[in-house]
């Protein structure tokens, strides 16, 4: 009997994706730089939108999953609360 993605993956989850996102603003320094310059930037920033978008939706899909009873203890809301910080 499956009870779903579990709450660990969950955090590990948001917690990579932000550390992808870190990794993709050190990486696309200079292509964030050229956008002061105008929006001819965008195209070299298409797999920076795209890590974030997928952080987003995972943090999403952790925050509807604290709001189910099973995962509401004080030690998952804890550490949500780390992950998110």
């Amino acid at each position: 009997w499956s009870r779903g993605v579990s709450l660990l993956t969950l955090h590990l989850t948001v917690l990579f994706g932000a550390s992808s996102i870190a990794t993709m603003i050190g990486f696309k320094q200079p292509a964030l730089a050229a956008c002061a310059h105008g929006p001819g930037c965008l195209a070299s920033l298409l797999d920076a939108l795209q890590q974030l978008a997928a952080a987003a939706s995972w943090t999403g899909v952790l925050a509807v999953t604290l709001r189910t009873p099973e995962s509401r203890s004080a030690s998952s809301l804890l550490a949500a609360g780390l992950t998110l910080c």
